[in-house]
């Protein structure tokens, strides 16, 4: 499973995002990777930021920033049944972006073995 609740942020305000990913089979997995596409209503943050597991955004631009667009991707490894690793992050809401603009995040959890799960969450900028 993966409940990502998130604040609802005014312009050039900071979301908290936030992604658990849980173990609720009854074996370890392995290769546990999740992946969050990035909003383009969102601004770009430093790529040291996210933090739970190691973290690299995956597009076209720099390494050392997170981009509107870009993947991305924690590496969590290992996780034991019944554990769970959370995982964050901090976009902001870019300059511009309208009041009412809903923002959607998508996130993937894979393993190897084929285990794959995905949640789609939106939050709404505010005045």
């Amino acid at each position: 499973g993966m409940p990502s609740p998130f604040t609802s942020p005014s312009v050039g305000a900071a979301i908290t995002g936030t992604i658990m990913v849980i173990n609720v089979g009854g074996s370890s997995l392995s290769g546990v990777e999740v992946e969050v596409v990035l909003p383009e209503e969102m601004a770009n943050f430093s790529s040291a930021a996210p933090a739970g597991a190691t973290a690299a955004c995956v597009g076209t631009f720099t390494a050392s920033s997170c981009a509107p667009g870009e993947r991305l991707v924690f590496t969590v490894g290992t996780l034991a049944a019944g554990t769970d690793a959370v995982l964050t992050f901090p976009p902001k809401v870019a300059t511009g972006i309208a009041a009412g603009t809903m923002m959607a995040f998508e996130a993937r959890a894979r393993a190897t073995g084929g285990a794959n799960v995905a949640v789609r969450d939106t939050v709404r900028v505010t005045p």
